[in-house]
């Protein structure tokens, strides 16, 4: 794959690109996000990393949809606060919606990896701009479940999930890891 945007550069979006560079995956990599502060920091950290890994890639800055092959949507609020998956829909859809809008102009023929919550309704909302989505989250979630009955100890890939989060306030690294696995199956 050639080039890949990553929209939503927050805790999961940055582990993603960390991700990318990590396994040299994409020869350009574009990530966008409205906290410009947010997104200047981290694409000055990403260029740290592709000069120690003495790495090929590039990673730009961009305000808008660039032509790309592969596109991770991880933009909009996070689960945390939400007493519905309805509430959060209703806000990341107004997130999500526009971006979705500029990939179908730009390339309708993309891969959408949908990592926004919740990431099964918003893929189907995908399904109405572009026809290749992958919702992100099922793989984390089976992992999760495997691992609480293994060591027992968690009831639910749901309370393993809220021990992550009243532990360090957030969880990205295995989303990241779920995304990147799926990048490589399809480059292959």
């Amino acid at each position: 794959m050639h080039a890949i945007q990553v929209f939503g550069i927050g805790n999961v979006g940055s582990a993603i690109v960390n991700g990318l560079i990590l396994k040299s995956i994409g020869g350009v990599i574009y990530i966008t996000d409205v906290d410009y502060k947010r997104l200047s920091s981290e694409y000055l950290e990403f260029r740290s990393m592709l000069h120690i890994m003495d790495s090929p890639q590039q990673v730009e800055i961009s305000s808008d949809v660039r032509r790309a092959g592969a596109y991770i949507i991880s933009a909009g609020v996070n689960s945390n606060g939400f007493e519905s998956r309805n509430g959060m829909l209703a806000q990341n859809k107004v997130i999500v919606e526009p971006i979705l809008k500029g990939i179908a102009e730009a390339n309708p023929k993309a891969v959408v990896l949908m990592v926004t919550n919740p990431s099964g309704e918003l893929s189907k909302l995908a399904h109405d701009y572009v026809s290749h989505v992958i919702a992100i989250g099922n793989r984390l979630d089976n992992a999760r479940y495997k691992d609480s009955h293994l060591y027992g100890k968690h009831e639910s890939p749901v309370d393993y999930y809220k021990s992550i989060i009243d532990g360090k306030g957030y969880t990205s690294w295995g989303v990241a890891c779920e995304v990147i696995q799926a990048i490589s199956e399809l480059e292959e």
